[in-house]
């Protein structure tokens, strides 16, 4: 069986954190899970609030730090991980429930180093639908997407998930960029292998 390493920085953001949590726990599949969490120097109750949820998950990690930024939060969190892949999630968005899943059936036989789809924005959790996941949607094999990533940021966090041997052969995120982490990461590993993508919606954005 593989397994799946679900990292998410958290900085303040305590009034999603429960929505987010759920969606975590909700990920459907047949696969082994750690869940690490970096709380960047929150000041609100949002590392209280994690350490509520998860007391019975199992393998979890929870790290703190002073606040040197997302890019700084999110290779702390890759470095703490020990399965072969990482999804990705940030604080505030929801992932679909079988958004993980979707990925690692299509990660596991491919020379790509990640997958991502599609985010929506909503305002009320009546609007989206976490349920379902358009599995008919084809994937694309992206040979050379260094061009596409410096165009335009291709996904945020929540929207894709990684090869961990690819995460730590880039050095992670550029600490330099201190509020951007996925940018640098992107690129990054656009420079040396293959993306996956879909037109399916994997997660909702407030």
């Amino acid at each position: 069986m593989t397994g799946v390493a679900f990292v998410v920085p958290v900085y303040n953001k305590a009034a999603f954190l429960p929505d987010v949590l759920q969606a975590i726990r909700n990920q459907r599949g047949d696969f082994a899970r750690q869940y690490v969490f970096v709380d960047d120097g929150s000041t609100d109750e949002s590392i209280q609030i994690v350490r509520d949820a998860v007391g019975d998950w199992g393998d979890v990690v929870i790290h703190l730090q002073e606040n040197p930024g997302s890019a700084h939060a999110t290779n702390q969190a890759i470095n703490r991980t020990r399965h072969p892949f990482v999804k990705f999630v940030d604080a505030d968005d929801l992932i679909k429930h079988d958004t993980t899943a979707l990925f690692l059936d299509q990660l596991t036989d491919s020379d790509a180093c990640l997958a991502f789809g599609r985010g929506e924005d909503y305002d009320s959790l009546d609007e989206i639908d976490l349920e379902t996941i358009d599995r008919a949607a084809p994937f694309e094999r992206m040979a050379s997407p260094l061009e596409a990533s410096i165009r335009n940021s291709l996904f945020n966090p929540s929207r894709f998930m990684a090869r961990r041997e690819c995460l730590l052969a880039v050095g992670g995120c550029d600490e330099r960029v201190v509020h951007s982490q996925e940018f640098s990461l992107t690129m990054r590993l656009a420079r040396r292998w293959p993306f996956l993508r879909t037109n399916a919606v994997v997660a909702y954005l407030p």
